[in-house]
């Protein structure tokens, strides 16, 4: 029997979602506040005529850490994986900068740089600032990479062996390498994008929370009815034109509501949103 949608699941990960969004309202000002000292006392420390390496290695990272890089790697990864893992791995990279860029927007939150005139220019971000894209896609890429590799459920197992072969259990090193790896590349980032005055520590909780919450939601909500689907499609002899036809329109659906959350939002602070002048 095929992975059947599961309703109940689906709605309690997104009760989850809204929880956390608003949980960010407790912790946003004393968080944001704390954040002015620590970035004042680094910044005194390295001036940025020094050009400190820590600035070399941030431009360094933003260069490679682009959302352009994360579908390069999925590219390249693509001879390497079955279909249906490199599928459901570019809607994931897909996904995480879409709602993000929804959340983002819906909240249209100043950088630290926008607020504060006593932190130096490092950077001059011109994107709203909440959540944080960088740890939100750091923190996505590690959780939803070990999920995906380590620990696929057992209906995975038994209707696909071959792809879903690898577990913590028996591979235990692999899954360790990728964890640490993957925990440095979080936390260093962030800690550069925040003495650098890209982020508060706030921004970079929420993306933190946000990269985790996705991660899961798509591992437990749509993993095996991704696989399942994109086993179907591309093994099936033909396809028939009603199967086909309501595939195409179930994606533009999901797609298009998406799309049109970002022109919304876009289209309200184009027209009746006045940021405030001292960021400007």
């Amino acid at each position: 029997m095929p992975s059947q949608f599961n309703t109940s699941r689906n709605i309690f990960f997104w009760v989850l979602l809204v929880a956390s969004l608003g949980l960010f309202y407790t912790y946003h000002i004393p968080l944001r506040d704390k954040s002015l000292p620590f970035m004042l006392a680094w910044q005194k420390a390295h001036p940025v005529e020094t050009e400190p390496f820590e600035l070399a290695l941030a431009d360094w990272l933003e260069g490679f850490t682009g959302t352009e890089r994360y579908y390069q790697m999925c590219f390249m990864l693509f001879p390497f994986v079955s279909r249906p893992r490199f599928l459901y791995l570019l809607i994931g990279f897909v996904s995480c900068d879409v709602v993000k860029n929804i959340i983002k927007l819906g909240y249209h939150m100043p950088r630290p740089l926008w607020l504060w005139s006593d932190l130096q220019c490092y950077a001059a971000e011109k994107t709203f600032a909440n959540p944080s894209g960088h740890t939100a896609r750091a923190s996505f890429i590690t959780v939803f990479l070990l999920l995906d590799f380590f620990f696929a459920s057992d209906y995975a197992r038994e209707t696909n062996p071959k792809t879903n072969k690898r577990s913590f259990r028996k591979d235990k090193l692999a899954a360790c390498i990728l964890l640490v790896a993957g925990l440095c590349y979080l936390f260093g980032l962030a800690y550069l994008v925040f003495v650098t005055g890209n982020h508060t520590m706030d921004q970079l909780l929420l993306g933190l929370q946000f990269g985790l919450w996705l991660s899961f939601y798509l591992h437990f909500c749509w993993r095996d009815l991704i696989y399942d689907h994109i086993s179907f499609i591309t093994n099936v002899p033909t396809l028939k034109t009603e199967k086909a036809f309501s595939n195409m329109l179930i994606g533009s659906l999901i797609w298009g509501t998406a799309v049109l959350m970002i022109f919304s939002e876009m289209f309200y602070l184009l027209n009746f949103w006045n940021p405030e002048q001292s960021w400007i």
